[in-house]
């Protein structure tokens, strides 16, 4: 299978950790050399992308065209799998297992979510697929942010890429991945997860997030004067949505699953 690392040129400590994490299960893998912001013109031209009611920092920029480059490239080579993973991960045990190969993928599967992000996530019931190394997918129903480890096909990535470009507003790339997208197309956790990211994984942070900060600024700006919200209107508002949701869930057997990391 092919496996790319997004990585900034530059960063020479997080490369360090990602090829010690992969040599040690001798896992062959390249880095991509994520889109920079003075690099945005030359991909947005590259990947035919139109930037619709864009509000995302120039960083966000660069990680969603860094992934739809990568995407294009699975199309273009006409490549069944790619396994695309950011540069602060850790790999779980026996991870050669499914990233040498990609026999064990089910049919018609077209995007796998390798990572822990939440704690829970919500998905479907019957869904699961059995794995080896006691690993499993479930159908994924809620959101589960990040991109810093999954897999995608050859049909999930032109399906990805047409669907992001429709979009009335361009969104961060794990929003769309791991959130509307899920709606539309069947996408699948891995539970326990193959990887997580440091910030997670560790208590004493080791590779600072860089979008984190570009996410707190694009949030802060998108902030506006406080409205006037009458309080026992909000409070039934919630309750009657919790209730639609709750019957929602019944009737599509969707349920929280812990997604741990081994």
């Amino acid at each position: 299978m092919d496996i790319s690392v997004v990585s900034l040129k530059n960063a020479l400590e997080r490369r360090k950790h990602i090829n010690q994490q992969f040599m040690t299960q001798q896992i062959e893998f390249q880095y991509f050399d994520a889109i920079e912001p003075h690099q945005i013109d030359e991909a947005l031209k590259n990947t035919g992308l139109e930037l619709k009611n864009c509000s995302l920092t120039k960083g966000e920029i660069g990680c969603l065209l860094s992934h739809l480059t990568l995407w294009k490239k699975i199309i273009d080579n006409n490549l069944s799998y790619m396994a695309i993973f950011e540069d602060d991960i850790y790999l779980g045990s026996q991870a050669q297992l499914f990233l040498k190969d990609n026999s064990w993928i089910p049919e018609n599967v077209e995007v796998i979510k390798l990572e822990a992000f939440s704690d829970s996530v919500q998905v479907e019931l019957f869904s699961r697929k059995a794995l080896i190394s006691d690993r499993s997918l479930f159908l994924l129903k809620g959101r589960h942010l990040g991109t810093a480890g999954y897999i995608i096909s050859n049909a999930g990535a032109k399906n990805l890429f047409k669907y992001i470009s429709e979009l009335d507003a361009v969104k961060p790339i794990d929003d769309i991945m791991f959130d509307s997208y899920i709606t539309q197309k069947l996408v699948y956790q891995m539970q326990p997860a193959l990887c997580v990211q440091d910030f997670i994984y560790n208590k004493e942070v080791k590779f600072v997030s860089c979008l984190q900060s570009d996410r707190s600024q694009r949030h802060q700006s998108e902030m506006t004067a406080p409205l006037k919200i009458n309080k026992i209107s909000l409070k039934i508002k919630r309750e009657i949505y919790r209730f639609f949701i709750q019957i929602y869930n019944l009737h599509y057997k969707i349920f929280e699953k812990k997604i741990e990391f081994k």
